[in-house]
């Protein structure tokens, strides 16, 4: 068998092997070793429930209920520079206060469409310290 192929086979037997130990980690023990309290933040015109169902998904998959949180802006209607700044000035009380409350060191921020420039504002000029993960 040449290099290539043998190689080849080397890889498949790796990714079967990875695949095997992913399927049977249990999904509690991960939440366990990465397990930050999720701060959901929706975009313009959005409220709490626009999370509703991806809340609900992570409770199903072992999330304790205590650890996800939802607030809705003061004003999610207009969309200008100053408001996006004022919602960054929401975000950073409401990290506070789930730190606060959890004792967690990190929080985790899920953010869509204004809620994301609210949040990146945030991130870039008012948080203290953090560990940037994107995907």
């Amino acid at each position: 068998m040449d290099r290539e192929k043998r190689l080849l086979l080397l890889f498949v037997l790796i990714s079967f092997l990875l695949t095997s130990l992913i399927r049977n980690t249990s999904t509690n023990l991960v939440i366990e070793q990465t397990q930050n309290p999720i701060l959901f933040i929706h975009g313009r015109g959005g409220d709490t429930t626009n999370w509703k169902d991806m809340m609900k998904r992570f409770t199903e998959d072992g999330w304790p209920n205590s650890t996800l949180y939802a607030y809705n802006f003061q004003n999610t209607v207009i969309c200008t520079e100053q408001q996006n700044i004022d919602n960054a000035n929401q975000i950073k009380q409401w990290v506070n206060d789930i730190l606060a409350t959890t004792g967690a060191k990190k929080i985790d921020l899920v953010a869509h469409s204004m809620g994301g420039i609210s949040s990146r504002y945030y991130i870039k000029f008012l948080a203290d310290t953090i560990t940037l993960m994107t995907t």
